[in-house]
């Protein structure tokens, strides 16, 4: 039957000799006359419109979480507390099965405890924590003069071999803009640190103009910054022909990069001799293996170049 699916199609498979011709539409009427005359079988319910018939699924109410009940202490029972000891409150921790205890010792407490007492203290699960003697100070501001040492950039100072302006609290667009500006005619500035400094792709593009002739910036820090990808392009794609910077930084960016930056700096610093540090989160696996290779060799070249110097 052409009308069949060839997947249905079967060869002949019986011996019968033919009666006739065959004729579809005749045997399409058999099997509908045949149908026809079988009843249907009775149903246990009758059919009616519109109503249901068997079980009616209802869903299972969710079990309501008890409401959390406020646990109202009296005042006696809060001044108990405040005035029991350490093995009191170990006793009631075990009771209410509340493990690891940590206890806070002053600095006037004595700190000597019999062996007994440690053992005793650690098998009821208390914890000792003193209070570190070392006070570590906050962080001071950076207080950079912009101003100043943005003058003794256009002066080409000698004395400003290191620039930092992390985390400045005065930086902003137009000052940053300007010290970048005031750097393509230096040629005794060393390191340049502008993390957290809100930069973005505008200056970020002004100083990958500079860093395409510069002769003297070796070390250079851009995290925690707010470059894209554009930005980022345009600072990776120096390194293909600077030869002077040895150190990059530029992690943490308020937005992914993405993998294409990441395949553009493997293959700029494949032929990059002179980078040493490369500061970038890389997610692919297969460019941060190939940059982690080459600032390999470029750390070999760098200490064979070195111990040659020592030499002569």
């Amino acid at each position: 039957d052409c009308m069949l699916p060839v997947g249905l199609r079967q060869t002949n498979q019986t011996e019968k000799e033919p009666t006739g011709t065959y004729d579809r539409q005749h045997l399409i009427d058999y099997m509908r006359e045949e149908a026809e005359k079988l009843e249907d079988e009775e149903e246990i319910v009758p059919y009616q419109k519109n109503v249901k018939r068997g079980k009616v699924f209802v869903q299972k109410s969710k079990p309501q979480p008890p409401a959390s009940e406020i646990l109202d202490l009296s005042d006696d029972l809060l001044a108990a507390l405040d005035n029991a000891t350490d093995d009191e409150i170990a006793d009631l921790a075990n009771l209410i099965g509340v493990n690891g205890i940590v206890y806070y010792r002053n600095d006037d407490d004595s700190d000597d405890e019999s062996e007994e007492q440690i053992k005793d203290r650690r098998k009821k699960g208390i914890v000792k924590y003193t209070k570190s003697k070392v006070d570590v100070p906050d962080e001071p501001d950076n207080d950079t003069d912009i101003d100043e040492a943005l003058e003794m950039l256009k002066t080409n100072n000698p004395d400003l071999k290191v620039l930092n302006l992390n985390n400045h609290k005065e930086i902003n667009d137009a000052n940053l803009l300007e010290v970048i500006k005031a750097l393509s005619n230096n040629t005794t500035i060393k390191v340049i640190a502008l993390a957290n400094t809100n930069m973005r792709d505008g200056a970020a593009l002004e100083l990958s103009n500079i860093l395409k002739s510069s002769s003297s910036i070796e070390e250079l820090n851009l995290e925690s910054n707010h470059i894209t990808t554009a930005g980022l392009s345009a600072i990776v794609a120096t390194l293909a022909t600077n030869t002077t910077l040895k150190h990059l930084k530029l992690s943490n960016q308020s937005q992914s990069h993405g993998t294409k930056l990441e395949e553009e700096s493997a293959k700029i610093l494949e032929n990059n001799n002179t980078l040493l540090k490369f500061g970038l989160t890389f997610t692919s696996p297969g460019p941060r293996q190939l940059v982690h290779q080459y600032l390999l060799r470029n750390n070999d070249f760098a200490r064979i170049r070195r111990v040659a110097e020592e030499q002569d």
